[in-house]
């Protein structure tokens, strides 16, 4: 399987994902590796932002430096809700650092 073409530049999202997929997939077939991965949230943000952006970039309407600022907004704003969260979890929860929610309870910021 042959890595996306930085020419072409990165596909839509759901082609993101399915080379990830295939990564993972062919890792395990080869033996490379028993485990199932994941894909690290900062690889999502790249796939995502490079999706976004990376037109833009080829024509020359942003700089590798937009992109670098862009991906470090996004991550510092994921940062900022985290850090909430882990405040609100010590203050509302109890503060005996048994913070842990349980799964029915769980949800997500989008």
């Amino acid at each position: 399987m042959a890595p996306p073409s930085q020419e072409l530049g990165p596909p839509a999202i759901p082609g993101r994902f399915t080379y990830y997929r295939e990564l993972v997939q062919a890792l395990y077939d080869v033996g490379a590796s028993p485990y199932v991965f994941c894909v690290n949230v900062d690889a999502v943000i790249a796939a995502l932002l490079l999706t976004i952006l990376w037109k833009d970039y080829r024509s020359g309407a942003l700089t590798e430096k937009d992109l670098e600022t862009a991906a470090f907004n996004v991550f510092l704003y994921g940062r900022m809700i985290g850090a909430a969260a882990e405040i609100d979890d010590h203050l509302n929860r109890g503060r005996n650092m048994d913070t842990r929610t349980p799964l029915e309870q769980c949800g997500f910021v989008v």
